[in-house]
């Protein structure tokens, strides 16, 4: 199919509805996702996980057909991971479809790489945050309001030093639960960074904090939550923040991803 000229983009757009472009856009945001992550997101409330599964796959292999998206060559868990570990990024007709349609996108084509396995990890570990959030909103225990990934969710700032900084979370929130909005910024960790790595991003969030910048917008400071998975660095990221006095612990929740509860309903930090 030809996606030259204007002709080509009547084309595109021919070939895709309101779901297919709400799909690429979900791939665009986290980059990366498996076809798991794709039926949690769109096709979850099928009437049953097989009905369900077997629409995303037909959907996703039609996308791909038209380049809207396309494979990356190895699956996450490699070759036995089967059909739902098959990883997407967006397609050159995606990027076109999306340029096209949207003011904020760039204005050049996006250029597509491979990954590093530990990007990669990371990429789709977070992608796994946002649909264990959408579990939880499903089952009725939230509403999700507003959910940024990166870079879309960065805040620049002024630090100590007058220096110009990016703050770059992992992923943003804002959700409620009964009548109270609550906001949060996300970390996830796999265990591939040194403990002093994570000190240094907890000292950005406590540079942003002392700007100001955020509590103005809303009144409140997002809680920042530690998603760590093995316990002993969980102790040791909490013994390190408790070791610097420089540093507002109020600020930080250490928690794992199968305590979500817990860490979307606890008390973000006061305002000043």
């Amino acid at each position: 199919m030809s996606t030259s000229g204007r002709m080509g983009l009547t084309r595109l757009r021919e070939h895709a509805n309101e779901r297919d472009l709400a799909i690429i856009r979900s791939i665009r945001a986290f980059k990366f996702l498996t076809t798991r992550h794709v039926y949690e997101l769109h096709f979850a409330l099928h009437a049953s996980y097989v009905s369900g599964i077997r629409a995303c796959t037909r959907v996703l292999t039609r996308l791909e057909s038209h380049r809207f998206i396309t494979r990356l060559p190895r699956s996450v868990g490699g070759t036995g991971g089967g059909s739902t570990s098959t990883v997407w990024s967006v397609g050159p007709a995606g990027d076109r479809l999306l340029r096209s349609g949207s003011p904020d996108q760039p204005a050049g084509r996006s250029r597509s790489f491979e990954p590093t396995l530990m990007f990669l990890s990371h990429t789709l570990a977070i992608a796994d945050l946002r649909v264990l959030l959408e579990q939880h909103a499903r089952a009725g225990e939230l509403e999700l309001l507003d959910v940024q990934p990166e870079p879309h969710n960065w805040r620049k700032f002024t630090g100590r030093s007058g220096r110009l900084l990016t703050l770059k979370p992992d992923l943003t929130t804002v959700s409620a639960i009964g009548d109270e909005e609550l906001f949060h910024f996300w970390e996830v960790d796999l265990g591939t960074e040194p403990i002093h790595r994570l000190i240094d991003k907890c000292r950005s969030y406590q540079q942003y904090y002392d700007s100001g910048i955020e509590q103005a917008k809303t009144g409140v400071f997002p809680q920042v939550v530690w998603l760590l998975g093995d316990e002993r660095r969980r102790q040791r990221l909490r013994q390190a923040l408790s070791a610097d006095s420089s540093m507002r612990n109020d600020l930080f929740l250490i928690s794992t991803p199968d305590r979500l509860s817990g860490a979307l309903s606890s008390e973000p930090a006061a305002a000043n």
